[in-house]
């Protein structure tokens, strides 16, 4: 355990430029905040690079988590409370952060997977619908997120928070050239599928089976052209109320959700 108490450590220093995103690329590390999301974060002992908790998480709530940390060699940084506050925008630190390395995944690797689904990501500017989005397809099993460069930073503290740990589980990728993927993932027989109020296809209408990728659009101009002309096919959520759209996150939550249902009842041969 070592102490710090100054504002100018380099630790600290680094720390607080991992909240733009110009210092998370520089570094190339981000940070999670509070307990529960440590405790995520050690079961990738890898990818840390140290863990800082404050005065009083210490004093008050010395948790078997700094055991653990420091057993597989960790390094873990005591902070004055006032200094470890400057270094969150929470409302409440619980007074313990960690420190990673970003995460690198093989798209490669997922491909080789069967059924595979993808969701695409475009341009989605809000760090709590796009961590809602990433929340949302761990727990309908998604295997991959695919973003264009104009999407949040999956690394935003914000963005971080929302996912609440699901992060860690589900593969973010950013592409330069979303069409050129789109274009590779038809190669490697994905059905292509975008979310559009203009869609002539109802979703629970449509085969679900097999590798598919869906498109979600921007929070208010939606999928953008290009991406639509290279889909096979437009989907929509039927609604019945006033309301002319639903919230992004909202969206992809309902569409997940009607592939999971839709694969599980195949494979339980119910359709």
């Amino acid at each position: 355990m070592i102490n710090i108490s100054s504002a100018e450590n380099p630790l600290v220093k680094e720390v607080k430029s991992l909240s733009t995103k110009k210092g998370r690329e520089k570094t190339g590390k981000f940070f999670v905040e509070g307990l529960k999301f440590v405790k995520e974060a050690l079961e990738y002992p890898s990818d840390i690079c140290y863990i800082m908790v404050s005065e009083k998480f210490f004093s008050s709530y010395f948790d078997s988590i700094i055991n653990t940390a420091e057993e597989r060699g960790i390094k873990i940084y005591k902070l004055i409370d006032s200094l470890f506050e400057k270094l969150t925008d929470t409302e409440t630190p619980q007074g313990i952060l960690c420190v990673l390395k970003k995460l690198k995944f093989d798209m490669q690797e997922i491909l080789k997977k069967q059924n595979k689904f993808f969701i695409l990501v475009d341009n989605v500017q809000d760090p709590g619908n796009f961590g809602t989005i990433i929340r949302t397809a761990d727990a309908f099993g998604v295997d991959l997120i695919l973003a264009t460069k104009g999407t949040v930073d999956v690394y935003n503290p914000k963005v971080v928070r929302s996912t609440m740990g699901s992060i860690f589980r589900v593969p973010v990728i950013y592409e330069e050239d979303m069409v050129s993927c789109i274009k590779r993932l038809k190669g490697e027989g994905f059905k292509i599928m975008s979310a559009s109020l203009d869609g002539r296809s109802i979703l629970d209408r449509v085969d679900l089976d097999g590798n598919i990728a869906v498109i979600l659009g921007n929070e208010s101009r939606g999928v953008r052209k290009e991406f639509l002309g290279e889909s096979d096919e437009l989907v929509k959520i039927p609604m019945v109320g006033k309301a002319e759209s639903l919230n992004v996150s909202i969206a992809s939550g309902i569409i997940m959700y009607e592939v999971m249902k839709y694969r599980l009842q195949k494979k339980m041969g119910m359709i």
